[in-house]
């Protein structure tokens, strides 16, 4: 790659321009969505607090005064009882207060002031036991043309409501506030249980009364969010409880406030982020234009060097003398390319022991070609294999190498050394060798400031033997050295599988499974044998056939269980009573061969 003059006409330059600008303009939306979110959930929790805040406070004027109202009927009624007039003042606080105040007695309705909207029916049975404790009924009368009507009952004697009733229409504006007194920005709408509008503040909400009956599940206090014909509206409702005064179930107190008034402080900081960005994109552009013409050249020589370790030559390393990111990356290709020559060397090492396992040679020569590549694929001083020994119970063979600088150094096998089951207890992924307490089959690579990590080699679930390399005390192996050293186990295990397989097979061709006697192959050829050595030693030999009389009439009398018992009885007393020197045949049917040389 040339570096011309005009280097903006490398592809290499405008991908890093687009690739600057792409990378700023991501973090830049990524945080600013983020941030809008946050602060947009931040405003709307703040906003359904303040409005819960209200809509508690509202509801808390709204008892206040039906609780008022509900004490000057007791008044009144007292005064009724008493046949005392209402005095001229009271009539003009209640006034203030009511739309009209009457007495509904059994011989007729006395005015005390205005009219009612509607008559009072006579109370319900549910009704007269509220009356009775001496609280007062509600009930109200909505109408979509009008505004909602409510009226309050007090009984004039609790303990004799034939005596009638105080009945007082209670004026809207008292009870539900001027609507210019009320927050800024922010609806109140009330609502009783069976969900019909009482009083709102704005148009008709029905966009808000369908969002509370939908709500599930029924919660009397929470928050909610709909749309209406302006747009979408954030909403606290809480019930209050009128039941146990009143004889009336609670009203839904709902405080809404439109969303865009929520989010109008976002308003101006959008126009002051667009601008923000764009100053930033620029700079950007300008900064990365500056930094391409430094970028060039150590560009260049990692693309040389990527092409090199693309051909294999892990050696190359990429001189880059600068201090700054380019120099860590360089640092970091170098790095790379040593660890894949690392890599690269253990393949090959692995697949020359995998190619000399598949040729099936004995397990030693496995180990022996398994101990003399150890240095190639990882820092060890010396390595040794432990292979417990399955012909001598608590004892282990142990080959051991090293020096590994040492090309004349050759394989040592160490054999009869203890070992137990828990010695050999090393956890599967490996594990570093207590210097303090080296077990007796390490005691080979045990050296003063040597450092011993330990790998299992495992066969059908059972562990049959270790893996061990030894490393300097400031040396430590890395979590692909460890896994190279369990792969080298693994193969060890392999190697001990095939030959053990092969020794499976073998038996199985030419010996008995029953008696466990050589079968005739076997015996042919052990025959052969023998006769070529008594013609060339000059010496005889002799076969003896032996026939078991009445065979078939155990079988057919006690079973063929019985029939194997005494064939396995009969080549055993054989067995005891020829020589070491001499062969047994398994018996065909009902009859046994020994051969004598």
């Amino acid at each position: 790659m040339r570096i011309e003059r005009g280097f903006m006409r490398s592809r290499i330059a405008r991908r890093i321009v687009v690739l600057f600008v792409v990378c700023t303009l991501l973090p830049i939306a990524a945080t600013a969505l983020l941030s809008y979110n946050h602060v947009r959930k931040l405003l709307f929790d703040q906003s359904y607090q303040h409005l819960a805040q209200l809509g508690e406070a509202y509801a808390g004027v709204l008892y206040d005064r039906l609780w008022g109202v509900s004490l000057l009927l007791r008044q009144v009624a007292s005064d009724a009882e008493t046949a005392a007039p209402v005095p001229l003042r009271s009539r003009e606080a209640l006034s203030a207060q009511l739309d009209a105040l009457v007495l509904v007695r059994p011989q007729g309705t006395a005015a005390l002031m205005g009219t009612l909207t509607r008559p009072f029916a006579a109370p319900t049975a549910p009704e007269q036991k509220t009356l009775a404790k001496g609280e007062s009924v509600m009930r109200t009368f909505a109408s979509p043309d009008a505004p909602t009507v409510v009226v309050l009952a007090h009984a004039i004697n609790p303990l004799d409501l034939r005596e009638g009733f105080v009945v007082a229409e209670i004026h809207g504006a008292y009870l539900w506030g001027e609507t210019d007194a009320l927050p800024a920005v922010t609806h109140f709408v009330v609502s009783d249980a069976a969900g019909t509008l009482l009083f709102s503040s704005q148009g008709e909400p029905q966009a808000l009364l369908d969002a509370l009956a939908a709500r599930q599940p029924y919660t009397p206090n929470g928050r909610l969010a709909y749309e209406n014909a302006e747009g979408p509206e954030l909403a606290s409702f809480r019930e209050l409880f009128l039941e146990s005064h009143f004889f009336v179930r609670g009203w839904t107190v709902t405080a809404t406030r439109p969303e865009f008034e929520v989010l109008a402080p976002i308003a101006a900081f959008q126009q002051s982020f667009v601008l923000a960005t764009g100053l930033a994109l620029l700079c950007i552009v300008l900064m990365s234009i500056v930094q391409i013409r430094r970028t060039l050249v150590p560009l260049e020589r990692l693309i040389e060097g990527t092409r090199r370790a693309a051909d294999k030559d892990f050696a190359v390393q990429v001189p880059v003398g600068r201090s700054d990111e380019f120099g860590e990356l360089a640092q970091s290709f170098n790095t790379m390319t040593a660890r894949l020559g690392r890599q690269f060397t253990a393949l090959s090492t692995l697949a020359e022991i995998d190619r000399a396992i598949l040729t099936r040679p004995d397990v030693e020569q496995v180990i022996d070609a398994v101990l003399k590549c150890i240095r190639s694929i990882v820092p060890a001083e010396r390595a040794s294999v432990v292979l417990i020994d399955r012909h001598a119970s608590g004892t282990a063979r142990v080959f051991t190498r090293g020096p590994v600088d040492g090309a004349a150094t050759e394989l040592v096998r160490i054999r009869s050394v203890a070992v137990n089951a828990q010695q050999l207890g090393i956890r599967p992924e490996g594990a570093w060798v207590d210097p303090d307490h080296v077990p007796p089959f390490a005691a080979p690579l045990a050296e003063p400031g040597a450092a011993l990590f330990a790998v299992p080699i495992s066969w059908q679930g059972e562990v049959i033997g270790a893996f061990i390399v030894s490393v300097s005390g400031s040396t430590k192996l890395s979590v692909d050295e460890e896994s190279r050293v369990r792969a080298l186990a693994d193969r060890v295990g392999v190697a001990f599988a095939a030959a053990t397989k092969d020794e499976q097979l073998y038996y199985q061709a030419h010996y008995d499974a029953l008696t466990r006697l050589p079968n005739r192959l076997y015996f042919r050829d052990q025959l052969d044998r023998a006769i070529e050595r008594a013609s060339r030693d000059r010496t005889e030999i002799a076969v003896l056939l032996v026939d078991l009389d009445y065979f078939k009439h155990v079988n057919d009398s006690v079973g063929h269980a019985a029939g194997d018992q005494v064939l396995n009885q009969a080549a055993e007393r054989m067995r005891r009573s020829v020589r070491g020197s001499d062969v047994v045949l398994a018996p065909l049917l009902s009859t046994a061969v020994a051969a004598t040389a």
